[in-house]
C-alpha cells in the first residue's frame, strides 16, 4: 500500500468510524432504562428499516447508513473507421458507495454524506445540510449534491433500468456541484415539486494544482472551488400524480397508472469572462402502470455567440425514451433510444439498447444485462460501435 492510499484511508476511515461511534454512544446514553420485569423496545433506537439506523430517545438525533456495490463487465467493439474494429473489454466497479443521512439537533436539521470508493480512491459525492423551515414545503439546502437538472440525473444510479444513464445525461451537463437551493423536498416526489439553486458551475471532481520546491519536493493540492465565481442557476418544477415514485425507474410497485412531468432549466453564466456562457432546458416524463414503465426527456441547449451572455445561438438538441415491463415482479425487458443533434447538418449521434433485468430484491439485489449500438454521423463519415454490459448490484 502506498502512502497516498494510506492517507486516504486515514482521512476518510477515522471520521466515518468516529461518526458511527458518536451516534451509537448518544443513542445508548439517552435510551430509557427498562423497568425490572419489562422489555425495552430496542427497535426504536437501533435496527434496520431501508438501512441500518440509530436513534436517540429524544428523537432529535438520528443516523441511517446505506451501502451499494456494483460489479460490471463491459465489452465494446469500437469502429475506428477502417475495416477492423478495436475490441475492448474489462471488469469494473462503477460504484462502491457508503451513505449516512439523518437529522441533528432537531428533526428540522437534516444532513447527508455519501462517499464513493469505486474508482480506487475516496471521492466525495454528497455532503450537505438541509434546513426544513416548513417541513416538505420550504427547505434550504447547502453543500454538494446532484444539481436538480433532469429526472434521470436526479434518479440514483442504483435505481436505473439500465447500467448507465442515457447519453443525453453527459451531453447536456448533468452532475453534482457545490451550492445552495430552496426547495420543497422535491426528491420525495410530492404532488407539486419545485427547487431553485445557485451553484459554482464547476462540478464535483477536483482540479489539481501543484508546485515543486528547491529540494525537488512536489506538493499537489486538489480543489473543486473555482478561482473566479461564475454562478450557475438551476431551477426545476414538476407534478406527480397517483403517488408516483418519480425518481426510481421500473414499475416495481405495480398498481394503477401514475404520471410525472417535469421541466428544468440551467443558466450557466460566463466563465471568467470567457464568452462561453450557455442556457439549457429540458422536459421529462415518467409513466408507470401495472408493471409497465416509460420515461424520457427532450433537451435543448444554446451557447454564447458574442460578447454578452444574452448573445445566444443554437448549440444542440437531444432526446431519449425508455420502455420496460416487469414480469412476475422480477424480470424486466427494457428498450432505450436516444439521439443528440449538434449544430450543423448530417451531424448526430444515436443509441439503441435493449436489455433484461432480474430483480431478486427490487433494486437492492439485481442483475442487469444490455446490448446495443452507438451510431455517430459526422458529415459523410460514420462509425458504429457495439456495446455489451452486464452488472450485478447489491445494496442495503
Amino acid at each position: 500500500m502506498n502512502d497516498t492510499n494510506l492517507k486516504n484511508g486515514q482521512v476518510w476511515g477515522l471520521p466515518l468510524f468516529g461518526l458511527v461511534f458518536l451516534f451509537a454512544t448518544v443513542a445508548m446514553a439517552n435510551e430509557p432504562k427498562a423497568e425490572e420485569g419489562t422489555d425495552s423496545n430496542i427497535s426504536e433506537y437501533v435496527g434496520y428499516d431501508g438501512g441500518f439506523y440509530l436513534n436517540d430517545a429524544s428523537g432529535n438525533y438520528s443516523l441511517k447508513m446505506n451501502a451499494r456495490m456494483q460489479a460490471k463487465y463491459t465489452f465494446e467493439a469500437v469502429d475506428n473507421g477502417g475495416r477492423d474494429r478495436d475490441l475492448e473489454s474489462h471488469f469494473s466497479i462503477p460504484a462502491a458507495r457508503i451513505k449516512f443521512k439523518g437529522h441533528v439537533i432537531s428533526k428540522s436539521v437534516g444532513y447527508a454524506l455519501q462517499l464513493d470508493f469505486g474508482k480506487g480512491g475516496a471521492l466525495l459525492k454528497d455532503f450537505y445540510a438541509d434546513f426544513a423551515f416548513v417541513k416538505n414545503k420550504f427547505h434550504l439546502r447547502v453543500g454538494q449534491w446532484v444539481k436538480p437538472w433532469s429526472r434521470q440525473q436526479i434518479t440514483s444510479s442504483g435505481k436505473l433500468e439500465f447500467t448507465e444513464r442515457a447519453m443525453t445525461d453527459k451531453a447536456f451537463g448533468a452532475g453534482r456541484d457545490i451550492g445552495l437551493a430552496l426547495h420543497n423536498n422535491y426528491e420525495k416526489s410530492p404532488l407539486f415539486e419545485w427547487v431553485i439553486g445557485a451553484f459554482n458551475g464547476t462540478g464535483e471532481k477536483p482540479k489539481f494544482t501543484g508546485s515543486v520546491d528547491e529540494d525537488g519536493g512536489v506538493e499537489v493540492k486538489p480543489s473543486n472551488v473555482p478561482a473566479t465565481f461564475h454562478p450557475m442557476i438551476v431551477a426545476r418544477v414538476g407534478v406527480n400524480l397517483g403517488k408516483l415514485k418519480g425518481y426510481s425507474e421500473a414499475d416495481l410497485e405495480g398498481g394503477a397508472p401514475r404520471l410525472g412531468l417535469g421541466v428544468s432549466g440551467i443558466f450557466d453564466f460566463e466563465h471568467d469572462n470567457g464568452d462561453n456562457g450557455d442556457i439549457r432546458g429540458e422536459f421529462d416524463y415518467m409513466f408507470k402502470a401495472y408493471g409497465f414503465s416509460s420515461t424520457g426527456g427532450v433537451y435543448v441547449a444554446s451557447a454564447q455567440d458574442g460578447d454578452g451572455f444574452g448573445d445566444q445561438a443554437y448549440d444542440k438538441m437531444g432526446m431519449h425514451a425508455q420502455l420496460g415491463y416487469v414480469l412476475m415482479e422480477k424480470i424486466q425487458p427494457v428498450f432505450r433510444y436516444g439521439v443528440i443533434n449538434p449544430e450543423g447538418g448530417k451531424n448526430y449521434t444515436q443509441e439503441v439498447f435493449g436489455g433484461l433485468s432480474v430483480y431478486f430484491a427490487k433494486h437492492d439485489l439485481k442483475w442487469q444485462t444490455e446490448v446495443g449500438g452507438i451510431l455517430k454521423q459526422n458529415g459523410d463519415n460514420s462509425t458504429k460501435d457495439t456495446v455489451l454490459a452486464t452488472q450485478l448490484q447489491l445494496g442495503f
